[in-house]
């Protein structure tokens, strides 16, 4: 049976919900830091609680990889300059996600973050970067 909504608030409980497949909505509150990269299997939703919910990923890893299916909201996704806020696993083919990429400067050190929309609009499509 599928666990509708989760909600977070720390790091370990993101990770724990993410492993979880029975939940089918994550609800992230806050800022959330020193993530390792995530990946959201098909038709699973991550949303943030408010317009300011951050996640912080980890130094050095990519951030969000989708599936297929997936809803994203709410969320403001935070890598180093280098690396990927939002990636797609090449395999799937379909989309419902809409992103609005930003530079955002956290202290001294600039990260790369997008800021994430849901829409109903028309599949988009994310290459591998």
């Amino acid at each position: 049976m599928n666990t509708m909504e989760k909600w977070v608030t720390t790091t370990d409980a993101l990770v724990a919900a993410i492993k979880d497949e029975s939940i089918v909505r994550i609800v992230v509150s806050g800022w959330v830091r020193d993530v390792p990269s995530l990946y959201l299997s098909p038709g699973r939703s991550l949303c943030g609680a408010a317009e300011d919910t951050t996640i912080v990923f980890v130094g050095g890893t990519d951030g969000l990889e989708l599936s297929s299916d997936n809803s994203i909201c709410n969320l403001h996704l935070c890598v180093a300059p280098e690396k990927r806020a939002i990636f797609n696993d090449t395999a799937m083919r379909r989309w419902r996600s809409a992103l609005i990429s930003s530079e955002f400067r956290l202290g001294a050190k600039a990260l790369r973050c997008a800021a994430v929309a849901s829409s109903s609009a028309a599949p988009a499509t994310l290459a591998g970067e």
